[in-house]
């Protein structure tokens, strides 16, 4: 490569593509490389670094910690593959429940578990941030869905079609 390197200096007597020919290699390898490409490594360390103490930093903060552009800081964050974690808001229970009810399932005879009904709610967040909050009731026995009722308010309520029909 050096005899490359010295063939190919400014306005020399032989153009980069015949020596590249005449060598078996790419003409893009005759040109002298980048120091971009260490720099940008140490950026990159220096970045990394930052995210083992915090990693929801972004280019930003990082900019400012490691005083340079933010410009630059993004850059290298996207060539390397680094991003920033963000941050999520926790749900935090408001308390204990006053009183835990028995599980009664548990002690009903094998006879009557085919009358045993199971429900539960749930609450889906929708891309426009409303809540849609619903429930539904099915058989132990069959997993047949006995009601299903889906709302956009604040009260759930199981459906009478398990109550009024319950030979279903």
């Amino acid at each position: 490569m050096e005899v490359a390197y010295q063939l190919c200096v400014p306005n020399g007597p032989y153009p980069k593509s015949q020596i590249a020919r005449a060598l078996g290699i790419g003409r893009a390898t005759l040109y002298w490389p980048s120091k971009q490409a260490t720099k940008d490594k140490q950026v990159a360390v220096a970045i990394e670094q930052w995210h083992e103490v915090d990693d929801t930093l972004g280019h930003r903060k990082l900019a400012t910690l490691l005083k340079m552009s933010k410009d630059r800081v993004r850059r290298v964050m996207h060539k390397y593959g680094i991003t920033a974690r963000r941050k999520q808001k926790r749900y935090v229970y408001p308390g204990k429940a006053s009183q835990v009810a028995p599980n009664l399932v548990r002690e009903l005879d094998p006879e009557s578990l085919a009358e045993v009904v199971f429900s539960d709610i749930f609450e889906v967040k929708l891309a426009d941030r409303t809540k849609v909050r619903g429930c539904f009731t099915l058989w132990k026995r069959t997993r047949h869905i006995l009601g299903l009722d889906a709302r956009v308010s604040h009260a759930c309520r199981v459906s009478n079609c398990c109550v009024a029909n319950p030979g279903l």
